[in-house]
């Protein structure tokens, strides 16, 4: 299993199968794959936390696990107040992310922003 985001589907599989020189581990997942499945997100950031997610639970073979998820963060402005706030992004719901800006790797990669 492998999980992926990208903007064009198509030219995203077509670049998985298209490279002669791929390495090894690129020409095993060739030779794996099976079905292709996908799923719609609401835009960038939610492409990217979609993806987090299912590598973290699915635990695909031929992903690498992302760095420190436990510390990935996200910045949430209060459409009232417009107050900021950092959120971790296992405790980010799906329906927050219109009000989210941003994926950081850290606290303090988001403090910087």
């Amino acid at each position: 299993m492998f999980v992926g985001r990208g903007a064009c589907l198509r030219s995203a599989i077509l670049a998985h199968f298209a490279d002669e020189r791929a390495a090894h581990r690129e020409h095993q997942l060739k030779h794996d794959v099976r079905s292709i499945e996908w799923v719609e997100t609401a835009g960038e950031l939610g492409a990217l936390l979609r993806e987090l997610h299912d590598i973290k639970v699915l635990e695909p073979k031929y992903n690498r696990r992302p760095h420190s998820l436990a510390e990935s963060c996200t910045l949430k402005i209060s459409p009232a107040s417009g107050a900021v706030r950092m959120l971790a992004i296992d405790e980010t719901e799906p329906g927050e992310l219109e009000t989210c800006c941003g994926v950081f790797h850290s606290r303090k990669d988001a403090a910087r922003h």
